[in-house]
């Protein structure tokens, strides 16, 4: 049976925590597996996938990312944090060319 939607959310912000907590003392493996368990435990929430896109970066995982701030823009394309980060990480890129990069 799946998990009541406040559990999962609960889940998801303290998984988002320990891996704000992994980010800070760059432990980039363990936080990027943190934010994949918010993510998966809360999927409409913007800010898990920018702070997987941020720690994808630093391991290097250009697609990873990418893939990352593409569901940002889907889910919240106006929000300014969304713009500022890829901004960051796509120098150049505005949001339609990412948008149209978009695989599959």
């Amino acid at each position: 049976h799946p998990l009541d939607p406040r559990l999962r959310h609960r889940i998801a912000w303290l998984s988002n925590e320990s891996g704000l907590q992994d980010f800070r003392e760059k432990q980039y493996l363990q936080a990027e597996t943190h934010f994949s368990s918010a993510v998966d435990n809360n999927p409409w929430e913007v800010k898990y996938y920018l702070n997987r896109a941020k720690t994808r970066v630093f391991l290097q995982e250009f697609l990873g990312a990418k893939e990352d701030m593409i569901s940002a823009l889907l889910l919240n394309p106006n929000k300014e944090e969304v713009q500022t980060l890829m901004g960051n990480l796509f120098p150049g890129e505005s949001k339609k060319s990412l948008l149209d990069s978009k695989v599959g």
